[in-house]
Protein backbone atom coordinates (compact mmCIF):
# COMPACT_ATOMS: atom_id res chain seq x y z
CA UNK A 1 0.00 0.00 0.00
CA UNK A 2 2.45 2.71 -1.17
CA UNK A 3 1.86 6.28 -0.08
CA UNK A 4 3.63 9.53 -0.87
CA UNK A 5 3.73 12.61 1.38
CA UNK A 6 2.57 15.41 -0.95
CA UNK A 7 1.50 18.96 -0.03
CA UNK A 8 1.12 18.10 3.63
CA UNK A 9 -0.91 14.91 3.24
CA UNK A 10 -0.48 11.29 2.24
CA UNK A 11 -1.60 10.17 -1.20
CA UNK A 12 -2.20 6.47 -1.76
CA UNK A 13 -1.23 5.15 -5.20
CA UNK A 14 -0.57 2.00 -7.18
CA UNK A 15 1.88 1.72 -10.06
CA UNK A 16 2.83 -1.23 -12.26
CA UNK A 17 3.93 -2.15 -15.76
CA UNK A 18 6.58 -0.94 -18.18
CA UNK A 19 6.53 1.54 -21.01
CA UNK A 20 5.61 5.20 -21.31
CA UNK A 21 3.80 6.46 -18.18
CA UNK A 22 0.00 6.43 -18.18
CA UNK A 23 -1.78 8.13 -15.27
CA UNK A 24 -5.42 7.48 -14.32
CA UNK A 25 -7.42 10.02 -12.27
CA UNK A 26 -10.76 8.91 -10.79
CA UNK A 27 -13.75 11.15 -10.11
CA UNK A 28 -15.60 12.18 -6.98
CA UNK A 29 -17.22 9.69 -4.62
CA UNK A 30 -15.01 6.80 -5.71
CA UNK A 31 -11.30 5.85 -5.48
CA UNK A 32 -8.50 4.17 -7.43
CA UNK A 33 -10.47 0.89 -7.38
CA UNK A 34 -12.54 2.47 -10.15
CA UNK A 35 -9.52 1.82 -12.38
CA UNK A 36 -7.85 -0.99 -10.47
CA UNK A 37 -10.80 -3.36 -10.90
CA UNK A 38 -11.34 -2.58 -14.58
CA UNK A 39 -8.68 -1.08 -16.85
CA UNK A 40 -5.57 -0.78 -14.67
CA UNK A 41 -4.07 -4.23 -15.14
CA UNK A 42 -4.81 -4.60 -18.87
CA UNK A 43 -3.11 -1.25 -19.49
CA UNK A 44 0.03 -2.29 -17.56
CA UNK A 45 0.86 -4.68 -20.41
CA UNK A 46 1.88 -1.69 -22.54
CA UNK A 47 2.31 1.25 -20.16
CA UNK A 48 3.79 2.11 -16.80
CA UNK A 49 0.36 2.68 -15.32
CA UNK A 50 -0.34 4.68 -12.17
CA UNK A 51 -3.65 5.23 -10.37
CA UNK A 52 -4.08 7.06 -7.08
CA UNK A 53 -6.67 8.20 -4.56
CA UNK A 54 -7.56 11.88 -4.71
CA UNK A 55 -7.35 13.68 -1.38
CA UNK A 56 -10.41 12.88 0.69
CA UNK A 57 -10.94 9.60 -1.15
CA UNK A 58 -9.88 6.01 -0.62
CA UNK A 59 -6.78 5.71 1.54
CA UNK A 60 -5.45 9.23 0.93
CA UNK A 61 -5.54 11.94 3.58
CA UNK A 62 -8.67 14.03 4.16
CA UNK A 63 -7.92 17.68 4.92
CA UNK A 64 -10.82 20.03 5.73
CA UNK A 65 -10.26 22.04 2.54
CA UNK A 66 -8.33 22.02 -0.73
CA UNK A 67 -10.63 20.29 -3.23
CA UNK A 68 -10.55 22.69 -6.16
CA UNK A 69 -8.99 21.59 -9.44
CA UNK A 70 -6.07 23.88 -8.59
CA UNK A 71 -5.41 21.98 -5.36
CA UNK A 72 -5.91 18.53 -6.84
CA UNK A 73 -3.76 19.29 -9.89
CA UNK A 74 -1.01 20.44 -7.50
CA UNK A 75 -1.32 17.09 -5.68
CA UNK A 76 -1.01 15.26 -8.99
CA UNK A 77 2.01 17.32 -10.02
CA UNK A 78 3.67 16.57 -6.68
CA UNK A 79 2.98 12.86 -7.05
CA UNK A 80 4.45 12.84 -10.57
CA UNK A 81 7.56 14.57 -9.19
CA UNK A 82 7.77 12.02 -6.37
CA UNK A 83 7.62 9.12 -8.84
CA UNK A 84 10.04 10.71 -11.30
CA UNK A 85 7.43 10.95 -14.07
CA UNK A 86 8.39 13.91 -16.25
CA UNK A 87 5.59 13.44 -18.81
CA UNK A 88 2.68 11.06 -19.20
CA UNK A 89 -0.47 10.12 -21.03
CA UNK A 90 -3.10 11.52 -18.67
CA UNK A 91 -6.62 10.08 -18.30
CA UNK A 92 -9.34 11.59 -16.11
CA UNK A 93 -12.90 10.48 -15.42
CA UNK A 94 -15.68 12.81 -14.26
CA UNK A 95 -14.20 15.42 -11.87
CA UNK A 96 -10.87 13.67 -12.39
CA UNK A 97 -11.16 14.91 -15.96
CA UNK A 98 -11.29 18.48 -14.66
CA UNK A 99 -8.17 17.80 -12.57
CA UNK A 100 -6.37 16.32 -15.58
CA UNK A 101 -7.48 19.21 -17.80
CA UNK A 102 -6.22 21.71 -15.22
CA UNK A 103 -2.77 20.10 -15.20
CA UNK A 104 -2.68 19.91 -19.01
CA UNK A 105 -3.45 23.63 -19.35
CA UNK A 106 -1.07 24.82 -16.62
CA UNK A 107 1.77 22.28 -17.04
CA UNK A 108 1.55 21.34 -20.73
CA UNK A 109 5.06 19.84 -20.78
CA UNK A 110 3.90 17.15 -18.33
CA UNK A 111 1.09 15.85 -20.56
CA UNK A 112 1.89 13.90 -23.76
CA UNK A 113 -1.82 13.29 -24.38
CA UNK A 114 -5.08 13.90 -22.53
CA UNK A 115 -8.16 11.68 -22.32
CA UNK A 116 -11.35 13.12 -20.84
CA UNK A 117 -13.77 10.31 -19.98
CA UNK A 118 -17.23 11.72 -19.24
CA UNK A 119 -15.45 14.68 -17.70
CA UNK A 120 -17.38 16.94 -15.31
CA UNK A 121 -15.94 20.44 -15.88
CA UNK A 122 -17.32 23.13 -13.52
CA UNK A 123 -17.18 25.97 -16.07
CA UNK A 124 -18.96 23.89 -18.72
CA UNK A 125 -21.76 22.41 -16.63
CA UNK A 126 -25.34 23.54 -17.09
CA UNK A 127 -27.06 24.17 -13.77
CA UNK A 128 -30.77 23.53 -13.31
CA UNK A 129 -32.95 25.25 -10.71
CA UNK A 130 -33.22 23.21 -7.55
CA UNK A 131 -36.97 22.66 -7.97
CA UNK A 132 -36.35 20.90 -11.32
CA UNK A 133 -34.00 18.27 -9.91
CA UNK A 134 -35.24 14.71 -9.90
CA UNK A 135 -35.95 13.14 -6.51
CA UNK A 136 -35.23 16.44 -4.75
CA UNK A 137 -37.41 15.64 -1.72
CA UNK A 138 -35.88 12.19 -1.28
CA UNK A 139 -32.39 13.72 -1.36
CA UNK A 140 -33.32 16.44 1.11
CA UNK A 141 -34.59 13.86 3.57
CA UNK A 142 -31.48 11.69 3.17
CA UNK A 143 -29.14 14.66 3.64
CA UNK A 144 -30.97 15.69 6.81
CA UNK A 145 -30.56 12.15 8.16
CA UNK A 146 -26.86 12.38 7.35
CA UNK A 147 -26.79 15.68 9.31
CA UNK A 148 -25.62 17.48 6.16
CA UNK A 149 -26.85 21.04 5.64
CA UNK A 150 -29.58 21.05 2.99
CA UNK A 151 -28.38 24.20 1.24
CA UNK A 152 -28.41 25.40 -2.34
CA UNK A 153 -24.63 25.00 -2.34
CA UNK A 154 -24.82 21.33 -1.40
CA UNK A 155 -27.43 20.67 -4.05
CA UNK A 156 -25.42 22.51 -6.69
CA UNK A 157 -22.28 20.53 -5.95
CA UNK A 158 -23.07 17.18 -4.50
CA UNK A 159 -26.44 15.91 -5.51
CA UNK A 160 -25.95 15.45 -9.26
CA UNK A 161 -22.93 13.31 -8.50
CA UNK A 162 -24.68 11.32 -5.78
CA UNK A 163 -27.61 10.89 -8.14
CA UNK A 164 -25.19 9.31 -10.59
CA UNK A 165 -24.08 6.83 -7.93
CA UNK A 166 -27.67 5.94 -7.24
CA UNK A 167 -28.36 5.40 -10.95
CA UNK A 168 -25.39 3.06 -11.12
CA UNK A 169 -26.01 1.41 -7.76
CA UNK A 170 -22.51 2.55 -6.79
CA UNK A 171 -19.49 2.64 -9.12
CA UNK A 172 -18.52 -0.91 -8.18
CA UNK A 173 -21.86 -2.41 -9.26
CA UNK A 174 -23.43 -2.96 -12.69
CA UNK A 175 -26.01 -0.52 -14.01
CA UNK A 176 -29.59 -1.49 -13.18
CA UNK A 177 -31.78 -2.90 -15.92
CA UNK A 178 -34.36 -0.49 -17.37
CA UNK A 179 -37.67 -0.49 -15.50
CA UNK A 180 -41.10 0.84 -16.26
CA UNK A 181 -41.23 4.54 -15.44
CA UNK A 182 -43.19 4.18 -12.20
CA UNK A 183 -41.09 1.22 -11.09
CA UNK A 184 -37.90 3.09 -11.92
CA UNK A 185 -38.94 6.02 -9.75
CA UNK A 186 -39.63 3.70 -6.82
CA UNK A 187 -36.34 1.85 -7.43
CA UNK A 188 -34.25 5.02 -7.41
CA UNK A 189 -36.07 6.42 -4.37
CA UNK A 190 -35.22 3.16 -2.59
CA UNK A 191 -31.59 3.45 -3.62
CA UNK A 192 -31.43 6.95 -2.18
CA UNK A 193 -32.86 5.70 1.10
CA UNK A 194 -30.30 2.88 1.30
CA UNK A 195 -27.26 4.72 -0.05
CA UNK A 196 -25.35 5.23 3.25
CA UNK A 197 -25.23 1.47 3.85
CA UNK A 198 -24.33 0.50 0.30
CA UNK A 199 -20.58 0.96 0.47
CA UNK A 200 -17.67 2.48 2.33
CA UNK A 201 -17.23 4.81 -0.64
CA UNK A 202 -20.68 6.36 -0.28
CA UNK A 203 -20.19 6.77 3.46
CA UNK A 204 -16.86 8.47 2.82
CA UNK A 205 -18.53 10.86 0.36
CA UNK A 206 -21.22 11.58 2.95
CA UNK A 207 -18.52 12.51 5.47
CA UNK A 208 -16.76 14.73 2.92
CA UNK A 209 -19.94 16.70 2.30
CA UNK A 210 -20.49 17.10 6.03
CA UNK A 211 -16.96 17.78 7.31
CA UNK A 212 -15.06 19.55 4.51
CA UNK A 213 -15.45 22.45 2.11
CA UNK A 214 -15.67 20.15 -0.92
CA UNK A 215 -19.26 21.12 -1.84
CA UNK A 216 -18.23 24.76 -2.19
CA UNK A 217 -14.88 24.17 -3.84
CA UNK A 218 -15.68 21.69 -6.60
CA UNK A 219 -17.98 24.15 -8.38
CA UNK A 220 -15.23 26.78 -8.71
CA UNK A 221 -13.85 27.02 -12.25
CA UNK A 222 -10.37 28.08 -10.98
CA UNK A 223 -9.62 29.83 -14.27
CA UNK A 224 -10.45 26.71 -16.29
CA UNK A 225 -12.75 28.71 -18.57
CA UNK A 226 -13.78 27.97 -22.14
CA UNK A 227 -11.08 30.37 -23.35
CA UNK A 228 -8.41 28.64 -21.26
CA UNK A 229 -9.60 25.22 -22.42
CA UNK A 230 -9.41 26.39 -26.05
CA UNK A 231 -5.67 27.00 -25.54
CA UNK A 232 -5.04 23.32 -24.77
CA UNK A 233 -2.22 21.94 -26.91
CA UNK A 234 -2.07 18.28 -25.88
CA UNK A 235 -3.70 15.79 -28.28
CA UNK A 236 -7.06 15.13 -26.65
CA UNK A 237 -9.57 12.30 -26.67
CA UNK A 238 -13.08 13.19 -25.46
CA UNK A 239 -15.01 10.00 -24.70
CA UNK A 240 -18.56 10.04 -23.34
CA UNK A 241 -21.39 7.59 -23.01
CA UNK A 242 -24.51 8.27 -25.04
CA UNK A 243 -26.51 7.59 -21.86
CA UNK A 244 -24.53 10.14 -19.85
CA UNK A 245 -26.41 13.13 -18.46
CA UNK A 246 -23.32 15.25 -19.08
CA UNK A 247 -23.47 15.24 -22.89
CA UNK A 248 -23.77 19.03 -22.78
CA UNK A 249 -20.23 19.11 -21.39
CA UNK A 250 -19.11 16.78 -24.17
CA UNK A 251 -20.49 19.19 -26.77
CA UNK A 252 -18.85 22.15 -25.02
CA UNK A 253 -15.49 20.35 -24.99
CA UNK A 254 -15.84 19.52 -28.69
CA UNK A 255 -16.49 23.18 -29.44
CA UNK A 256 -13.70 24.43 -27.16
CA UNK A 257 -10.98 21.99 -28.28
CA UNK A 258 -11.05 22.12 -32.09
CA UNK A 259 -8.61 19.23 -32.54
CA UNK A 260 -10.23 16.87 -30.04
CA UNK A 261 -11.11 13.36 -31.14
CA UNK A 262 -14.61 12.58 -29.94
CA UNK A 263 -16.07 9.14 -29.16
CA UNK A 264 -19.61 8.53 -27.90
CA UNK A 265 -20.49 5.04 -26.74
CA UNK A 266 -23.98 4.14 -27.92
CA UNK A 267 -24.72 1.83 -24.96
CA UNK A 268 -22.61 3.52 -22.32
CA UNK A 269 -23.32 5.87 -19.41
CA UNK A 270 -21.28 8.10 -17.12
CA UNK A 271 -19.34 5.23 -15.53
CA UNK A 272 -18.39 3.59 -18.83
CA UNK A 273 -14.66 3.16 -17.99
CA UNK A 274 -15.77 0.77 -15.23
CA UNK A 275 -19.05 -0.58 -16.55
CA UNK A 276 -17.89 -0.94 -20.17
CA UNK A 277 -14.11 -1.47 -19.85
CA UNK A 278 -13.66 -3.15 -23.24
CA UNK A 279 -15.24 -0.19 -25.02
CA UNK A 280 -13.19 2.30 -22.99
CA UNK A 281 -9.89 0.46 -23.43
CA UNK A 282 -10.42 0.00 -27.17
CA UNK A 283 -11.03 3.71 -27.72
CA UNK A 284 -8.12 4.68 -25.45
CA UNK A 285 -5.67 2.24 -27.06
CA UNK A 286 -6.59 3.40 -30.56
CA UNK A 287 -6.00 7.00 -29.52
CA UNK A 288 -2.73 6.29 -27.73
CA UNK A 289 -1.55 4.19 -30.67
CA UNK A 290 -1.93 7.23 -32.92
CA UNK A 291 0.12 9.34 -30.48
CA UNK A 292 2.88 6.73 -30.40
CA UNK A 293 2.93 6.51 -34.21
CA UNK A 294 3.17 10.29 -34.43
CA UNK A 295 6.05 10.27 -31.91
CA UNK A 296 7.93 7.66 -33.98
CA UNK A 297 7.39 9.61 -37.19
CA UNK A 298 8.38 12.88 -35.58
CA UNK A 299 5.47 14.68 -37.22
CA UNK A 300 2.40 14.72 -34.96
CA UNK A 301 -0.94 14.87 -36.73
CA UNK A 302 -3.50 17.10 -35.08
CA UNK A 303 -6.32 16.85 -37.62
CA UNK A 304 -9.75 16.38 -36.10
CA UNK A 305 -11.38 12.99 -36.45
CA UNK A 306 -14.80 12.56 -34.91
CA UNK A 307 -15.38 8.85 -34.39
CA UNK A 308 -19.05 9.36 -33.62
CA UNK A 309 -21.11 6.61 -32.03
CA UNK A 310 -19.43 3.34 -31.16
CA UNK A 311 -21.07 0.24 -29.66
CA UNK A 312 -20.30 -0.23 -25.98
Amino acid sequence: MPKAHINGLELHYQIAGDGFPLVLVHGLATNLAFWYLSSFWPLTRDYRTMAYDLRGHGRSGTPPEGYTTTDLAADLQGLLDHLGIEACHLVGHSYGGAVALHLATTQPHRVRSLTLADAWIPALRTARPRHQWRFRHAWEERLRQWDVDVSEETFRAGLPLLDQLVEMGGAAEPAPQPLAQGGRRRDIAGRIANLPSRSNTSRQWQALLKNTSIAKEIVEDCGLTRKKISELRAPTLVIFGRRSRWLGICEALEQSIPDARVVKGAGAGHFHPFAKPEFFQCALRDFLGLQEADARDGSPTRSKRAWGNLPA
